[in-house]
């Protein structure tokens, strides 16, 4: 089994603590977002963030690790202006 990377230096130090930043951005296609009319469907664009952060404190008696992310997507309405937000 590999070694787990030595992540000491890397992040934000804060005090005895370390804070390492994340973005993840994606765009995907829903070929499904709106229903336009009883026999119509129409596609469209997504785009979504996923902003997070880990917060990593280590202690000669113990070790914090603090994970958190939040999502937001977007519909663009490249394909129709009806499946937008």
């Amino acid at each position: 089994m590999a070694a787990a990377p030595d992540r000491s230096n890397n992040g934000f130090k804060m005090g005895m603590a370390r804070l390492h930043p994340s973005l993840v951005l994606s765009a995907s296609y829903d070929s499904y977002a709106a229903q336009l009319t009883a026999d119509k469907k129409a596609g469209d664009v997504i785009l979504t963030v996923l902003p997070g952060a880990e917060l990593e404190l280590s202690a000669s008696r113990v070790d914090f690790n603090l994970h958190g992310k939040a999502s937001y997507s977007r519909y663009l309405g490249v394909v129709s202006s009806a499946s937008t937000d």
